[in-house]
């Protein structure tokens, strides 16, 4: 049993319109066939695939709270505010940046999470899941398999992903204490650590940045740090 509470219910809402927001943002493009994976999409897939080991184990135990929360935590706090914040234009490729093999690879990991996170939630969302679902792929959802891992991501390091939710907050947080607009363009010099060079075409998008530059052992002397691995040359 669970005690009545209001927040539990408006945080239950604000959830589902978040999950129907996020499926019609992804309606918007095709599932390919053929496509190629940057970076990001692959430690994103890596991210979700051992999430689907943890839920798994959790509903073997009869155990709610742990799906409940673990899926909230990826589906709201990285894959909308993070993943889709930075795969937004390459899913468009207005400006044809990204290759139409590229741009395909953001369409597959979005339909890919949508679909597993959507079966995973089920559950214990059995409406809203079922009337997507049924939207999106013309099924219903629950006539669907649990989701397996696959043993290609299972055996790689989900870092990218975490590092670029990491790098992200720091960029927001550094525009909102210099009263820049998070879409405006930031035109002082960021520096970043080598590391960061896989999302470096994502990065640049999302934040509008006009002078990145990556260092491999020590940022120059005058750069201010920002957090780890991440500094900045402020205008003067």
């Amino acid at each position: 049993d669970y005690r009545f509470s209001e927040n539990t219910i408006k945080s239950g809402f604000l959830f589902a319109t978040k999950l129907w927001n996020i499926a019609r943002f992804i309606s918007s493009f095709p599932c390919p066939e053929d496509y190629s994976l940057r970076p990001i999409d692959e430690a994103t897939l890596v991210l979700l695939n051992k999430l689907i080991v943890t839920v798994d184990k959790a509903y073997s135990d009869l155990d709610v709270y742990v799906p409940v929360s673990e899926l909230y935590q990826f589906t709201w706090n990285y894959f909308a505010s993070h993943y889709l914040e930075l795969v937004k234009n390459r899913a468009y490729n207005f400006n044809n940046k990204y290759s139409e093999l590229e741009q395909k690879g953001a369409w597959y990991t979005l339909h890919y999470v949508l679909r597993k996170v959507l079966i995973m939630l089920s559950p214990i969302m059995p409406f809203i899941t079922d009337a997507i679902y049924r939207e999106l792929y013309g099924r219903s959802v629950h006539s669907e398999k649990f989701p397996e891992p696959e043993d290609k991501y299972l055996k790689t390091s989900e870092e990218l992903a975490l590092e670029a939710q990491r790098v992200n907050h720091v960029i927001w947080k550094y525009k909102k204490s210099r009263g820049i607009k998070l879409s405006e363009p930031l035109r002082e010099v960021l520096y970043l650590d080598a590391k960061f060079k896989p999302i470096a075409d994502e990065l640049v998008d999302l934040h509008r940045l006009e002078h990145l530059v990556f260092y491999d052992k020590e940022p120059p002397p005058e750069a201010v740090k920002l957090d780890e691995g991440i500094y900045t040359k402020p205008s003067t």
